[in-house]
């Protein structure tokens, strides 16, 4: 009974910082959103239905989950803001803080993989 219970808690933990993870995702172009609250989902889904329930119903969450679920892809616009904040963010970070040209270089190898990982998903009319 006692693993069970710690078992159960640390899925609840993990899910709870994988929510705010993918919160700070919204936010911050290298982390992602989707991955963290598909975790967050399945970990609450397994070990507290309420938890389930309330990230399901949370309006700026739930529907990264729903829509990744489903196929759904993005809104043009979407697309377009987060490709424009991507290439703000990883040029600012890139000249600003990296000194380094290799570390630059990673860094605009990651900008141009999430690019196309972008680029790639289905584009949808708006809701």
């Amino acid at each position: 009974m006692k693993g069970g219970r710690l078992k159960r808690g640390v899925s609840l933990a993990v899910g709870a910082v994988c929510v705010l993870l993918g919160s700070a995702g919204i936010f911050i172009p290298l982390l992602p959103t989707t991955p963290f609250l598909l975790l967050a989902a399945w970990l609450f889904m397994r070990n507290s239905p309420t938890w389930h329930a309330w990230l399901m119903n949370q309006r700026w969450l739930s529907v990264y989950i729903v829509d990744y679920q489903q196929g759904l892809g993005l809104p043009l616009r979407v697309k377009i803001r987060m490709l424009i904040l991507l290439w703000l963010t990883m040029t600012f970070t890139a000249l600003a803080f990296v000194y380094s040209w290799w570390l630059r270089a990673v860094l605009y190898g990651i900008a141009v993989a999430v690019t196309v990982h972008i680029l790639c998903l289905k584009t949808r009319e708006k809701k």
